[in-house]
């Protein structure tokens, strides 16, 4: 989810309607753009640009439909990088800044004529961003920053000009601070608890960013607190509103695995795969990469197979491809296909992955085509894969039953307390789960270095659950201390956020 959350973080927002002027004359123009948003907002996107076309036939000095025109090519852009959605996304975006500067030069002190402006100009932030062309961005960052900002000095209450601002408030806010200094001194204000507060404003008052600012939330809310039923109440709201929507499909599907439902999570992702048509490729790439992770956590493995080759055929980037070839390879050898598999193990061993999962899959990957797949690590597989499809009992289970084994090595045992401590974690068995994490703990090992903090952690949550503050600071704090492991930055970002509301 994290390389689809940093993608598609920022493109909704910059891709529909801030509003009109009150005269007569742009009131068919706020009609006809609020149909073709609605289209959009529903993959619609010929229906959609049908009426932009109309809007900008007769309306040309109007920003707003450019804007919105140039959405689908951004969005594949930024999943993409395709030089040919890269060409067809910035002819439009610099066409919508220069209809959107003449417009705000006629508007000076129109709230929405600077709003439109700042949404032009964050459209090109992103994409010379995806497109890595730094500079370029840090001007138009600016120039949008500006915009936003002038309007709600002209106008406070104008809250959907807030969304841009509590985009990048929080954005800025959560970088590594020597980064965030960095980008201080360019005069962009960091503040994540503002920007919540800013892009939540506008998801209660906001007019035609509402939808949008609620979509932000979903995204921001689990990475913000580590609870997804927040999120999930909203997705549920806008897919009702927009039942057809992939972006809002795809993003309740990860929400569903990451709260072990795996078949709700397989009714969405069957819902993007059975649409007629897929607007955005990557999109439906990754739709493909998740029916795969669903039936490899229902023990489905032919199954996953065919998802996951399906998958890696067409994908071209690094982020999840490690996973998929590893699971793949440990689905062809659960299956009786060592020799298949050894190639794929082979692939992930040698990627570039960057990312904690990743990397952790990349381990594995490297183990597991050195030697067969042994019956401790078999189980281990089947146990989690229980626990992530929601079947703790059996996980259970199938950890009480290692854990009697002759021999287990300090490792060994430290990979099946960890497992068996999120298990019950999950299952919500909370005092079984801390003694798990304290026998990690106790069993200290260089190797799984990284359970160390992640146990901690857990630990921490347990006491915050159990409202006993002291011990849940003590242990919050202490994770602060560790360094160089797994998910080390969305660690200690939960963290320091977590440390934040408690003091």
């Amino acid at each position: 989810m994290k390389y689809f959350v940093a993608t598609f973080l920022y493109i909704v927002y910059f891709s529909v309607a801030v509003g009109f002027d009150n005269s007569t004359d742009y009131e068919k123009a706020a009609i006809l753009t609020r149909l073709g948003i609605s289209h959009l907002f529903n993959f619609e996107f010929d229906k959609a640009n049908h009426f932009f076309n109309d809007v900008i036939k007769n309306f040309p000095d109007h920003p707003q439909s450019y804007i919105s025109k140039s959405a689908p090519p951004l969005w594949k852009f930024l999943l993409s990088k395709s030089p040919n959605d890269y060409y067809e996304a910035s002819k439009l975006i610099d066409k919508a800044i220069q209809v959107a500067e003449k417009y705000a030069e006629k508007n000076k002190n129109d709230p929405h004529a600077l709003t439109n402006l700042g949404v032009a100009y964050g459209s090109r932030v992103f994409l010379n961003l995806r497109n890595e062309n730094y500079l370029s961005m840090i001007f138009d960052l600016k120039k949008s920053y500006n915009a936003l900002n002038d309007a709600v000095k002209i106008n406070p209450e104008y809250y959907d000009a807030y969304l841009g601002l509590g985009i990048y408030h929080y954005s800025i806010g959560s970088l590594p601070k020597a980064l965030k200094w960095v980008v201080s001194l360019l005069g962009f204000e960091g503040n994540i608890e503002k920007g919540l507060k800013e892009i939540e404003l506008v998801a209660e008052k906001g007019n035609w960013l509402k939808v949008e600012a609620e979509f932000y939330l979903t995204q921001f809310y689990p990475w913000h607190t580590g609870e997804f039923d927040n999120a999930k109440n909203i997705i549920n709201k806008l897919l009702f509103q927009y039942p057809d929507n992939q972006i809002f499909l795809y993003t309740r599907g990860v929400f569903n695995l990451n709260q072990n439902n795996v078949d709700s999570a397989m009714n969405d992702f069957f819902r993007i795969k059975n649409q007629k048509s897929y607007p955005i490729p990557r999109l439906y790439e990754f739709t493909l990469f998740r029916l795969g992770e669903c039936n490899f956590k229902l023990g489905k493995y032919n199954i996953a197979i065919d998802y996951y080759k399906e998958f890696i055929k067409t994908y071209s980037e690094q982020i999840y491809i490690t996973q998929a070839l590893l699971n793949l390879g440990i689905a062809l050898e659960f299956t009786k296909r060592r020799e298949e598999a050894l190639q794929y193990y082979q692939q992930a061993a040698n990627s570039k992955s960057k990312y904690g999962d990743d990397l952790y899959a990349l381990e594995l990957s490297k183990k597991f085509f050195k030697n067969r797949i042994g019956e401790l690590d078999s189980l281990l597989i089947v146990a989690r894969n229980f626990n992530k499809s929601g079947n703790y009992s059996a996980a259970i289970s199938v950890y009480n039953s290692l854990l009697k084994k002759d021999n287990l090595s300090d490792e060994q045992k430290q990979e099946i307390f960890f497992k068996y401590g999120e298990c019950c974690y999950d299952a919500k068995m909370y005092k079984e789960a801390e003694i798990n994490f304290r026998e990690v703990i106790k069993l200290n090992n260089d190797k799984n270095n990284w359970m160390i903090p992640w146990s901690k952690f857990y630990l921490g949550q347990i006491y915050h659950k159990a409202e006993n503050k002291p011990e849940s600071i003590k242990y919050f704090e202490n994770v602060l201390n560790y360094s160089n492991y797994l998910n080390e930055r969305w660690l200690r970002y939960r963290v320091e956020r977590i440390l934040k509301s408690l003091k």
